[in-house]
């Protein structure tokens, strides 16, 4: 898998509905007020993390934190590779305590560099969710600016069909609480109040 590839599966893993949304084929007209159906608009995550300026800005600078954790940690493993081969190749012309000494020197630094990738994998997670961050709190003005722009009611993401944004209007709620008000049983009486004897 590439980098570009694993910085768009991490993007849209911790983006699946942060992007800021290009819309596929929906009406151009305003809705009319007073309609009983829902204009719906569906949009593609996929083109969005591809043709996006935004989605692309922060995969850049994904790109450009993963190469630099990979610089940084580069020449230890290169180090530990190394010294790992050279006791390989070596290891049946030492003694045993010089093998023993070469052992826990490997263990150390084999030690040292998984702590130095965890950290790496750490500081990553964190930009990533800073970026997922910044993503969402650009995507839902945006949405609702081009969803009451095209007379869109109800805006769905095109895997998953999950709902994105709605227009209160359409919100059936209200019907929804009056028929369960309908058939909610009457509060049981109160008691009647203590009377002193």
């Amino acid at each position: 898998m590439t980098t570009r590839n694993i910085v768009l599966s991490a993007l849209a893993a911790t983006c699946i509905t942060l992007s800021s949304f290009s819309a596929g084929p929906a009406p151009q007209a305003p809705a009319a007020s007073g309609k009983s159906c829902p204009v719906v608009a569906v949009l593609d995550m996929n083109k969005i993390f591809q043709e996006s300026k935004l989605a692309q800005q922060l995969q850049s600078r994904l790109k450009g934190l993963d190469d630099s954790i990979k610089q940084q940690l580069g020449p230890m493993v290169d180090a530990y590779q190394k010294r790992q081969s050279d006791f390989d190749t070596a290891k049946d012309k030492l003694s045993p305590d010089e093998k023993s000494k070469e052992e826990a020197a490997l263990t150390e630094m084999q030690q040292q560099l998984s702590t130095a990738q965890q950290q790496a994998q750490q500081a990553f997670n964190q930009q990533r969710d800073a970026l997922a961050k910044q993503m969402r709190e650009q995507l839902m003005p945006a949405v609702e600016a081009a969803a009451k722009e095209k007379g869109w009611d109800i805006v769905l993401a095109k895997t998953g069909a999950d709902v994105i944004w709605a227009s209160d209007s359409f919100d059936g709620s209200d019907a929804v609480i009056a028929k369960l008000n309908a058939a909610a049983p009457p509060p049981p009486p109160s008691p009647p109040p203590a009377t002193k004897g």
